[in-house]
C-alpha cells in the first residue's frame, strides 16, 4: 500500500507528501533503491537543493554512481559549477541531457566559446527549435551572430523564443530599430501560439513579461521615457514569475524616475536583488542594481547603508571602478575632497578609463584646470576620442593657451589618419578648421577644408565654401578657382536701393517697415524734419515756484521731523485727574475683557469688528 500511494503521489505532483511515504518505506525496506532514488528527485523538485545535496552524500558509492545526472543537476543548481562539470565529466558516455547540462554550466561561468562548440555537438545528434534558442542565447552574450542565426531571423515564424533572443543579440549590436521589430514579432508569435497550447490570459501575461521588459528598455534608449515607464510598471503590476524579469523592471524603471520617488526606489531595488539569491541574475546585473542602491542610499542620506553596498561590492568586484566612483561621491558629499581626489588617482592608475574621466571631472569642479588637462592628456588612446579632443581644446583657449590646442589637435588628425578611421577624421579635420579659422591660422584652416573636400563627398559643397573664405584672406585667385565650382545664387539683386539699405534702422518694426515700402524719398525727409511735440508739465495744486520743496517728502510720514504722536484715549477722565490712583470709569469697565477667558486663535478668517467712533476719520 505505501508504495501505490508513494507512486500516486508522485503522479499527482505532491512532493512534499511523497517524501513522508519515502521516509516510512525506507523505515520497513531500508535498502531500498527505487525509493532512494525517488526521495532524492522529490527533493529536486521541490526546488530543496542543499538538502538533496546532503542527502546524496548518505547513500554508498554504487547509488552514487547511478545518481550522477542528479548530483550533477543539484551543483548546478547549488552554483557549484566546477563541481557540476567534474561530475558530468565522469561520464562514460554522456546523453544529450548531459551534454545539455554541461552547456548550461558553461553558459553560467561565461564561457560562451565553449558552451556553443557542446551545442553544436548536440546539433548533429539532434536539431530542434529549442536548440537553436538556445545556440540564439548563446551568441547573443558573446555578441557574435553567424549566417546560420541570420537565416533562421529571416525565416522564423513560429519560435517568440528565438525572435526574442535574436533581438537581444541586435540589441548587443546596436541596432535598435531591428531589436524592436523582432520583440514586436515575438509578441504576435506568442499571442497566436500560447492560447493554442491552452494557456490562460494570466499566463500569457507572464510568458510576454520579459518581451515588454525588453522593448521598454529600447524605449528608454530611444528617449520615448513615457512609453518605457508605463511598460514597466505594468509589468511589475502584473508580478512575473521569472524573478530576473521583475529585477530588471524594478532597476529600470528607478533610473528613469532618476531623483524621484527614492522611497519606491529603495523598495523597488531591494525587491531586484533579492533576484541574485534565487541565482536568477548574471553577475553584471547584480553589479548595477547594487551599484544603483548604493547611489539610492546616498541621495536619501543613509551613509550607513551606502557603505555596506559599496564593501560588498568591493569584495564580489574588487576589478569593477563602481565601488570607487560611489565612495568617491560620498567623500565629496562629507566634503572630504582631498581624500575623494586621492582615491581616484589610486584608482585611475589601474588604467580603467571611467575612474580617470571622473578624476578629471572633480578636478575641473575644483578649480584645477591645469591638473585637469595633465589627467587628459594621460589618457593613452583615449585621449583623442572625439568628445575629450573636445574637451582639452576647450579648456587650452580657457587658460589662452592656443598654440597646444592647436597641437592637440593636430595630433588628434594624425592619430585618426593612422586609424584610417573616416568617421572620427571628419569630425576632428572640421573642429580644427574651424579652430585654426578663428585663430587666424588661414592657411592650416584651408588645408583642414581641402582634406575635407576629397573625404565627405556628401557635404562637398559647404565645405568648398568654407575653403574659400579661408583661401581668400592667403590665396584670392585660388578662393576665385574653387569659387567657381559652387552652385549659381537664386537671388536677384534687381531692384535693390543702396541708399535704402543705408538708411535702414537697425532696430525696426514690422509696422514700420511696411509703411516705409511705400513712402517715397521726398516723404521721409518731411518725417525726419516733423519735430516731437513736449508733452505739457504737471504740477501739484498750490505749487509755488519761488517756494524750495520739503527735502522729506519722500520720507514716509511718521519719519518726518514735523510728524506729531497722538496722543491716548482721554474720554471719560477730567484734564489733571491722577490717573494711577483714579478708579476705571465705566467706557473702561466696558472694554475691559473678563480674566476668567484665554484667547483662542480662530481657523479660516475672522470677522472684523465694528470701528470705534472718534477713530481717525
Amino acid at each position: 500500500p505505501i508504495a501505490q500511494a508513494l507512486q500516486d503521489t508522485i503522479a499527482k505532483g505532491s512532493y512534499q507528501k511523497a517524501l513522508g511515504f519515502c521516509d516510512k518505506k525506507l523505515a520497513i525496506d531500508p535498502e531500498n533503491v527505487a525509493v532512494k532514488h525517488s526521495k532524492c528527485l522529490c527533493f529536486i523538485q521541490l526546488g530543496k537543493y542543499e538538502e538533496a545535496a546532503d542527502y546524496i552524500k548518505t547513500l554508498d558509492a554504487d547509488l552514487k554512481k547511478k545518481l550522477t545526472t542528479e548530483t550533477a543537476y543539484t551543483m548546478y543548481k547549488l552554483r557549484r559549477h566546477k563541481e557540476a562539470l567534474e561530475i558530468i565529466d565522469t561520464i562514460d558516455s554522456p546523453t544529450v541531457a548531459h551534454l545539455h547540462l554541461k552547456g548550461q554550466t558553461y553558459y553560467r561561468l561565461g564561457d560562451h566559446q565553449k558552451c556553443k562548440e557542446i551545442f553544436e555537438v548536440i546539433k548533429e545528434k539532434e536539431n530542434s527549435p529549442e536548440l537553436l534558442v538556445n545556440i540564439a542565447a548563446v551568441q547573443c552574450m558573446a555578441n557574435n551572430m553567424d549566417e546560420e542565426m541570420k537565416n533562421a531571423q529571416k525565416s522564423n515564424e513560429d519560435s517568440y523564443e528565438l525572435a526574442f533572443n535574436m533581438a537581444c543579440l541586435l540589441l548587443q549590436n546596436n541596432e535598435l530599430a531591428a531589436a524592436e521589430q523582432q520583440l514586436v514579432l515575438a509578441e504576435k508569435i506568442a499571442r497566436e501560439i500560447l492560447p493554442q497550447q491552452e494557456y490562460s490570459e494570466k499566463e500569457i501575461s507572464d510568458e510576454l513579461a520579459s518581451i515588454k521588459v525588453q522593448l521598454a528598455f529600447i524605449y528608454q534608449l530611444t528617449n520615448r521615457e513615457a512609453e518605457a515607464v508605463e511598460l514597466y510598471e505594468g509589468v511589475l503590476k502584473n508580478k512575473p514569475s521569472d524573478a530576473s524579469v521583475m529585477a530588471v523592471a524594478s532597476n529600470n524603471v528607478v533610473t528613469l524616475h532618476k531623483d524621484h520617488k527614492l522611497f519606491n526606489a529603495e523598495k523597488n531595488l531591494f525587491n531586484a536583488i533579492s533576484a541574485a539569491d534565487e541565482h536568477k541574475l548574471t553577475a553584471e546585473q547584480e553589479k548595477v542594481i547594487n551599484f544603483n542602491r548604493a547611489v539610492v542610499y546616498l541621495k536619501m542620506g543613509k551613509v550607513d547603508k551606502c557603505r555596506e553596498i559599496i564593501d560588498v561590492l568591493k569584495k564580489d568586484f574588487p576589478d569593477s571602478p563602481l565601488p570607487a566612483l560611489i565612495e568617491a561621491a560620498l567623500l565629496l558629499k562629507e566634503k572630504q575632497t582631498e581624500k575623494a581626489e586621492e582615491l581616484l588617482k589610486q584608482k585611475a592608475e589601474q588604467g580603467n578609463l571611467t575612474t580617470k574621466l571622473t578624476l578629471a571631472q572633480l578636478l575641473l569642479k575644483d578649480g584645477k584646470v591645469q591638473e585637469c588637462i595633465d589627467a587628459l592628456n594621460n589618457l593613452g588612446d583615449d585621449s583623442y576620442r572625439v568628445g575629450v579632443v573636445a574637451t582639452r581644446v576647450k579648456l587650452l583657449e580657457q587658460t589662452q593657451d592656443a598654440q597646444a590646442a592647436n597641437k592637440v589637435l593636430d595630433s588628434a588628425i594624425e592619430f585618426w589618419t593612422s586609424k584610417k578611421d573616416n568617421s572620427n577624421l571628419v569630425k576632428i579635420l572640421f573642429a580644427a578648421g574651424e579652430f585654426k579659422f578663428a585663430n587666424d591660422m588661414y592657411e592650416d584652416a584651408a588645408a583642414c577644408f581641402k582634406r575635407l573636400v576629397d573625404l565627405d563627398k556628401d557635404n562637398r559643397e559647404y565645405y568648398v565654401s568654407k575653403l574659400v573664405i579661408a583661401l581668400s584672406y592667403v590665396d584670392p585667385a585660388a578662393a576665385s578657382t574653387y569659387a567657381e565650382s559652387l552652385p549659381n545664387s537664386s537671388f536677384s539683386y534687381e531692384g535693390i536701393s543702396v541708399d535704402k539699405l543705408e538708411n535702414l534702422s537697425a532696430h525696426r518694426s514690422a509696422r514700420d517697415s511696411k509703411q516705409s515700402e511705400g513712402e517715397n524719398d521726398q516723404a521721409v525727409e518731411k518725417k525726419k524734419k516733423k519735430k516731437k511735440k513736449k508733452k505739457k508739465k504737471r504740477l501739484p495744486k498750490n505749487y509755488d515756484p519761488n517756494t524750495a520743496p520739503d527735502p522729506e517728502r519722500w520720507l514716509p510720514r511718521n519719519q518726518r521731523s514735523t510728524y506729531k504722536k497722538r496722543k491716548k484715549n482721554m474720554r471719560g477722565r477730567h484734564q489733571g485727574q491722577d490717573m494711577g490712583n483714579s478708579e476705571p470709569t465705566k467706557a473702561e469697565q466696558k472694554s475691559t475683557p473678563p480674566p476668567t477667558k484665554q484667547p483662542v486663535q480662530q481657523k479660516g478668517k475672522q470677522k472684523k469688528g465694528k470701528k470705534k467712533k472718534g477713530g481717525r476719520r
